[in-house]
């Protein structure tokens, strides 16, 4: 019988394994350049688009740290899988 620290190790393992699943998933579907061009590509609508209303100076430094945050974690999520993206 698993003691209380073999379950959560077994827990842990298959949170991983979900993750990186899911992350194998999505580069099914993208190239990572093609991952970094779509994100480009909807943070700069998103910058241009008169339905994004009035932005002041901190909600667009707000928006472009996510934007720069997300693309730092499909850097990093293509790395775990082996893929390397070209800038």
């Amino acid at each position: 019988m698993p003691n209380r620290n073999q379950k959560r190790k077994s827990a842990a393992k298959d949170r991983a394994d979900n993750g990186l699943a899911q992350i194998n998933y999505f580069f099914n579907w993208f190239t990572p350049e093609e991952a970094q061009e779509n994100l480009w590509q909807m943070f700069h609508y998103s910058m241009l688009t008169d339905e994004r209303g009035v932005m002041d100076s901190e909600a667009r430094r707000q928006a472009f740290f996510f934007y720069e945050r997300l693309k730092e974690l499909l850097n990093a999520s293509g790395a775990i899988t082996g893929l390397r993206i070209h800038e």
